[in-house]
């Protein structure tokens, strides 16, 4: 009931930190409210979610009543933790990518899928690059 009751407080305060009130983006702040309630290490909302319904469903195993209700509460418990369990993860699997640049020069970069579109205009001279596939290869032989 401890684990249960603290996940939901972590839940709660991701939630609260979540909410729009400032410009981040809603990834951003999401990122930033799981690093800030567990230092050092990521914990998603799915994985407190199905956590707490984990736990709930044990909880109900070992206070079992025997009314037809109550089995069909703990049916639907499995349910939702079959469910939570299909969600795809909310944070990525690793540190999202990162771009420095240094230098003089413009940058595009397109991190997720679709057409590279880049516009380039110096002096009377524009020029647009359209990607659609590049096919980047590297390393030493």
């Amino acid at each position: 009931m401890t684990t249960c009751e603290g996940n939901a407080q972590k839940l709660l305060e991701i939630f609260k930190k979540v909410v729009p009130s400032d410009d981040a983006t809603r990834s951003e702040r999401y990122l930033k409210a799981v690093r800030t309630i567990t230092p050092g290490k990521q914990r998603r909302v799915e994985e407190l979610m199905n956590e707490i319904l984990v736990n709930l469903q044990l909880l109900h195993f070992w206070d079992y009543f025997g009314t037809r209700a109550e089995e069909m509460a703990f049916a639907d418990l499995g349910i939702a933790i079959e469910q939570v369990a299909s969600v795809p993860p909310s944070l990525p699997e690793d540190n999202a990518g990162q771009y420095a640049h240094f230098g003089s020069g413009s940058m595009q970069v397109n991190n997720g899928s679709g057409v590279q579109n880049s516009y380039s205009n110096n002096g009377n001279n524009g020029r647009h690059f359209h990607g659609t596939n590049m096919y980047f290869s590297g390393g030493m032989d």
